[in-house]
């Protein structure tokens, strides 16, 4: 039988299809391959940058996961835009971003030419056309070292394939920041109300202090203000209002009692030997989730996850153990076992060998005078160098066995000797080495804070009988409160709504909204998802659907929507009250005597600011508007305003010049350039414009891009 499927065909079928984009389809084997490369580039991409080995914990491995996603909804958007736009990527594009900066990739493949001894495009062309060469011989000398090389290799084919997407995403971004453009007039309007400073005196009767209970609102009027509102309610296709519970389970203070006690036991075991077999013992028959390997390390590769240990490497003394220190999520206890100075980078040559006699052979045969170079070119192999960093090599102990092979850190530059490594034999020589600092070498006991079985057990009992007394929603939402569980409202809750799920717990979590999504209807109460994502933290997940909404709006049944509403035309009917006692107000002695009354004095204020009323405190818009257009000595009232009905009296008007025209038609600018892009915190803290036209893409995509995010059925 003969299978024959043209372009648009899906092999895999409707059912494996992660998600989709402006039509753009993206399978869940795709996707995941897609993590797994942005994950491990980003281990090789941060290992380059600093010089330690990067490994990535669970959240973050979950925030790369929808890194990825976003990608893939902004690459679809950009694509679509540039299509009406007419934006392409060239070949000469492509050929020109290898050699100049501009993108991610273009700046890793120098971080990849230098491990190549050339920090440019073409020493990442070297690498690329001596990989293969390059891993035959590490292959058989160094397998932490192929490793690195393997992962380096397809982090850079990655970058390629990638390159052209953010070329044309830098070419729309490009377009955009070319497009601010201020009109003079608008600017000069701007100009002057910023220039302007006025005083006046405001009276206000705030909405507030009319009761709800005089004020009655027909279902007309909830429809006719619902139409005027109806775009704020937009949803990304169909949405549930879940009630969700997530009971977390942790350490009692008798688990965590028990943990101090064991781990204070370690500490006593390790202060009664300095031999490192009985250390590595002590290690191992402990719970402790790091494995003491006797490998020496810098001070800084103790930075990340254990910092209180390297705070303490340059007072310690070897053989030195720290008191057991408790942080409330973990306890740990660490001996230092020794230290010496060794070279953070080493410069390398070898010459792989089949056997330990070949070594030998090699190595007697460079002692009698035979050149390296040569011995390798007679083997078949290049005589090349390479650097090699210590957050790939890390240095270890020799082997106490009858035959010593020294590692290339332990040995002197000009040295050759054999280096051994799971049966594979090569003759090495230390070249040159850089940098010499301290290494450590560390035993640490470390234990997470972790709950008990009789914990666990007693949390799900209680869960168990909550939810067999919960019956309804409103069941549901009254004995939550009953058991001192919190129910957390998600009105809109959709396939992409996943992630607040899922995060902290797995597989399960992923049911619940499989549960919710695909099973569940209006007023059903799911069963207890266990979610043990650790033994630090467990999630117990119970949920109730409160209704189900499957078209493009919120409906005015929707609980907040219609309380949104109603709480507009109340303000609507509160304001007609009290603009009826106002209509005859002519001045602000007039404005005093009125029932209610909230008075206040604005000083000085610039018109290009928002004001506001003490007593009042939200920003008015509508009395910013009055001020501008009244006269000095001009009373102006029955001013409409979103909290209240104001009143005002204005007093003084002055000139000033604190911005000139230019200024403001950049700031103008600026202040779209905001707008289209965004602004996000940085690493300091402070917010900064976004590299790329973020608000604006997720805009489109959200309007027009038809999104369908199934990631929560895999």
């Amino acid at each position: 039988m003969t299978l024959v499927f043209d372009n648009n065909t899906s092999f895999l079928g409707p059912d494996m299809e992660a998600g989709e984009s402006f039509g753009k389809e993206i399978t869940i084997q795709d996707y995941e391959s897609n993590v797994n490369q942005e994950e491990n580039f980003l281990q090789v991409f941060n290992t380059l940058r600093s010089g330690q080995a990067v490994r990535f914990n669970e959240e973050q491995k979950r925030q790369i996961r929808e890194i990825v996603w976003k990608e893939f909804l902004t690459l679809s958007t950009v694509e679509n835009e540039a299509k009406a736009l007419g934006l392409t990527v060239t070949e000469n594009d492509v050929k020109n971003a290898l050699i100049n900066s501009g993108t991610r990739e273009s700046e890793f493949f120098k971080m990849v030419g230098a491990v190549a001894g050339n920090p440019s495009i073409e020493g990442y062309k070297q690498f690329m056309a001596t990989f293969e060469k390059q891993l035959v011989q590490v292959r058989q000398t160094n397998p932490e070292m192929e490793e690195f090389l393997h992962q380096l290799h397809q982090a850079c084919l990655y970058s390629e394939k990638k390159l052209a997407s953010s070329l044309l995403l830098n070419k729309y971004t490009a377009l955009m920041n070319s497009s601010f453009t201020a009109n003079p007039v608008t600017a000069k309007l701007y100009m002057n109300e910023t220039n302007t400073l006025e005083s006046a005196e405001v009276a206000a009767v705030p909405y507030s202090s009319i009761s709800d209970s005089t004020v009655t609102v027909s279902d007309s009027e909830l429809k006719s203000k619902y139409d005027a509102y109806k775009q704020l309610f937009r949803t990304p296709g169909e949405t549930r209002f879940v009630k969700l519970i997530d009971v977390r389970v942790s350490p009692s203070f008798e688990d965590r009692a028990a943990i101090i006690d064991e781990v204070k036991s370690k500490e006593a075991a390790l202060r009664l030997t300095n031999e490192r077999e009985a250390i590595a013992n002590i290690v191992a028959d402990s719970k402790s989730t790091v494995s003491y390997d006797q490998g020496y390390y810098t001070k800084e590769a103790f930075q990340q996850g254990f910092g209180d240990i390297a705070a303490a490497l340059d007072t310690m003394k070897v053989g030195n153990v720290s008191a057991t220190k408790n942080t409330g999520m973990e306890v740990t206890t660490f001996k230092l076992v020794d230290k010496k100075l060794s070279a953070d980078e080493v410069l390398v040559r070898y010459i792989a060998t089949r056997d330990k006699a070949q070594a030998d052979s090699v190595l007697n045969a460079i002692k009698g005078g035979s050149k390296f170079g040569d011995l390798a070119k007679s083997l078949g192999q290049q005589d090349t160098a390479m650097w090699i960093p210590t957050s790939v090599y890390v240095e270890r102990p020799a082997n106490a066995q009858e035959n010593v092979y020294t590692s290339p850190c332990q040995m002197k530059v000009k040295e050759v000797g054999i280096l051994a490594a799971q049966q594979n034999f090569a003759v090495m020589e230390l070249v040159d080495q850089k940098n010499l600092t301290n290494k450590y070498n560390v035993a640490v006991v470390r234990y997470p804070m972790e709950y008990s079985d009789k914990t666990y057990e007693e949390a799900l009992s209680k869960a168990q009988n909550f939810l067999a007394n919960s019956k309804s929603v409103e069941d549901f939402s009254k004995n939550a409160g009953k058991e001192n569980y919190y129910v957390q409202d998600i009105p809109d809750f959709n396939t992409v709504s996943y992630t607040t799920i899922v995060p902290n717990s797995g597989d399960q979590g992923k049911s619940l909204v499989r549960w919710i999504l695909d099973e569940a209807k209006a007023g059903d109460i799911s069963n207890i998802y266990e979610c043990p994502y650790e033994r630090s933290e467990a999630h117990l997940l119970m949920a109730a659907v409160v209704s189900e909404d499957n078209g493009d709006y919120r409906s005015l049944e929707d609980n907040d929507v219609k309380n949104f509403i109603t709480e507009l035309v109340k303000q609507d009917k509160k304001a007609e009250m009290i603009l009826a006692q106002t209509k005859n107000v002519k001045s602000m002695a007039d404005a005093k005597q009125l029932q209610n009354v909230v008075t206040d004095s604005i000083n000085n204020l610039s018109l290009g600011e928002m004001p506001s009323v003490t007593g009042i405190g939200s920003a008015e818009p509508a009395l910013s508007g009055a001020m501008a257009k009244a006269k000095a000595g001009e009373f102006i009232g029955n001013i409409k305003g979103a909290a209240a009905v104001y009143m005002l009296q204005s007093n003084n008007k002055q000139e000033v010049a604190n911005v000139d025209l230019q200024t403001m038609m950049t700031n103008l600018k600026m202040y779209q350039k905001s707008t289209i892009f965004g602004r996000s915190q940085n690493m300091y803290g402070g917010q900064g414009m976004n590299t790329y036209p973020d608000n604006l893409l997720n805009y489109l995509n959200s309007i027009y891009g038809k999104v369908v995010d199934h990631r929560y059925k895999f």
